[in-house]
């Protein structure tokens, strides 16, 4: 076990050194490419019929930039993303784009990837220093993503059914609707980045 834990932190001192050596522009520009990465990720998507959220694999890019980029350029990347779809650039899911889109049933989860990408590239700095196995890292990128993806999600949710539907959804509608459906495709990319975090 002590192997295994050693050799994890190794890894995770060797992204970070990467990180460390990189120039500013340099992040800068990977920063841009992750937000890209992003929109790419947004229009892989299977639209469920009961829910206006549908299945995409954003969440491999949001925490996947926090890993790769560290918290500030990973979470600058969440936040070109969400900036420059709102304002200029239709690469939300299904193509969409605007202010409307920011203020929509699925705005909360896009708040919610800036505050992730952060927490995930925080969380792979603190690896270095603190005895984290693979499994340690896989429980709190689950965490990460259903606390500080969903919530805000389903939060912003319940309030566009209340505003634009006119319906009060019970905690069991809000879940059917916003998160139960996802969870066994996060499980499965979360296991992908906690692979891909070791190397």
């Amino acid at each position: 076990m002590n192997t295994i834990i050693l050799t994890y932190r190794n890894s995770t001192k060797r992204i970070v050194d990467w990180q460390t050596n990189q120039n500013t522009t340099t992040k800068f520009l990977l920063s841009i490419i992750f937000s890209c990465l992003t929109g790419i990720f947004a229009q892989l998507r299977i639209q469920l019929p009961f829910t206006p959220v549908p299945i995409t694999l954003q969440t491999v890019a949001v925490l996947g930039s926090g890993i790769f980029l560290g918290p500030i350029f990973g979470c600058l990347a969440q936040f070109f993303y969400v900036l420059l779809g709102a304002s200029c650039i239709d690469w939300f899911t299904g193509r969409t784009g605007g202010l409307q889109s920011l203020l929509g049933p699925t705005g909360g989860y896009l708040i919610g990837f800036i505050i992730a990408s952060f927490a995930a590239g925080f969380l792979r700095e603190k690896l270095i220093t603190d005895k984290f196995s693979m499994k340690n890292f896989f429980v709190i990128l689950i965490a990460i993503n259903f606390l500080l993806i969903y919530i805000p999600g389903i939060l912003q949710l319940f309030f566009w059914y209340k505003i634009a539907e006119g319906e009060i959804l019970t905690m069991n509608a809000l879940l059917i609707k916003g998160v139960i459906p996802y969870i066994f495709g996060d499980l499965l990319k979360i296991t992908a980045l906690t692979i891909y975090a070791k190397f």
